[in-house]
């Protein structure tokens, strides 16, 4: 299926494995999203970690890698991303501790389980951007029409975590801010508990952190 299009990202002790078809280039910021989780956790060691909107897995696998998490699952809705990322688990001889669920945010997830981290980089605009290198045939990895999937993200995640769990997504300063989520997170009992902009591009990227109220 993608044997002709498979490429390679080393990350820390792991090689992951993507296509030029679904990569985000995620593995540029991945570094950056888990030294911006480390913060927020205060050197917490998590027991199981759910990276949403994976894609190949780069802020999971690179989580996992910096010993932050000791199981991980990696979600998305897009089906090729399962071979890639069962590539890598295999290649990294991952299978104890790391599995890959095929799902529309939380509609085929099992029902129970309860991860005390949640980590993603989730589509980052309501809109088609018109800067940057942005490919506006590519409009899965980017858009989030009406944040209809953000929206469905935090009515449903609080069903999926413990009651001391963390979530932190990576955002886009062009694309949002806090106060775009604020009303969704706190109508559905959690709150923010922090936000930073990123270190390494802080014109691009910032982090989200929420808990359960």
């Amino acid at each position: 299926m993608l044997n002709t299009d498979i490429v390679e990202v080393r990350l820390d002790k792991f090689l992951v494995y993507s296509s030029n078809k679904l990569d985000g280039y995620g593995y540029q910021t991945a570094a950056d999203a888990v030294s911006c989780i480390n913060h927020f956790s205060n050197g917490r060691i998590y027991n199981h970690c759910l990276e949403w909107c994976s894609g190949p897995g780069y802020l999971g696998f690179g989580t996992l890698s910096q010993g932050l998490t000791e199981r991980l699952t990696l979600l998305d809705i897009h089906e090729p991303n399962k071979f890639v990322v069962e590539k890598t688990i295999d290649k990294n001889n991952l299978n104890n501790n790391v599995n890959f669920v095929l799902s529309n945010n939380f509609k085929s997830h099992p029902t129970n389980i309860a991860y005390d981290l949640i980590i993603g980089n989730p589509p980052h605009f309501s809109f088609t951007p018109s800067f940057g290198n942005i490919d506006p045939n590519e409009h899965r990895k980017y858009k989030d029409q009406n944040w209809n999937i953000h929206q469905d993200f935090f009515n449903t995640v609080s069903s999926y975590i413990t009651d001391d769990a963390d979530i932190v997504l990576m955002e886009n300063t062009k694309g949002s801010n806090p106060e775009t989520f604020a009303k969704m997170i706190e109508d559905n009992g959690l709150r923010i508990k922090n936000y930073c902009l990123s270190v390494t591009y802080p014109n691009d990227i910032w982090y989200l952190h929420i808990k359960k109220s």
